[in-house]
């Protein structure tokens, strides 16, 4: 199921990528909800929730487009939150599979720790 909307909202986060160069790396460097804040910001308009000041620029252009094209910038900032989310978490079974062998040492650690308190 492609819709309009959904093409409409990949083109514009490869807009993102391949001109304003805001890749996973970049995203990755953003704080935390950034990204939401500016897709909310992008729909909104909201001047009492601004966006930090590196957003200046964008909030300048954002603010002259329609609604509709504030709406398929704003999907394509999702994108990206949902893509800088899960590329941001490590995978539980990585960790698990990477640290078993320490997981006794560790437990001993803790209790002996919690005897100390």
């Amino acid at each position: 199921m492609d819709t309009l909307g959904i093409q409409m909202i990949a083109r514009e986060r490869a807009e993102q990528i391949e001109k304003h160069g805001w890749t996973a790396d970049f995203d990755a460097a953003l704080s935390a909800l950034e990204l939401p804040r500016a897709a909310i910001y992008s729909i909104t308009l909201d001047k009492f929730n601004p966006l930090p000041e590196s957003w200046d620029t964008f909030s300048e252009k954002i603010e002259k487009k329609s609604y509709l094209e504030r709406l398929i910038i704003a999907g394509a900032l999702i994108a990206a939150e949902i893509d800088r989310e899960i590329n941001s978490k490590p995978k539980i079974d990585e960790l698990i599979k990477n640290y078993e062998h320490e997981l006794p040492k560790l437990l001993k650690k803790i209790k002996e720790d919690e005897k100390s308190i």
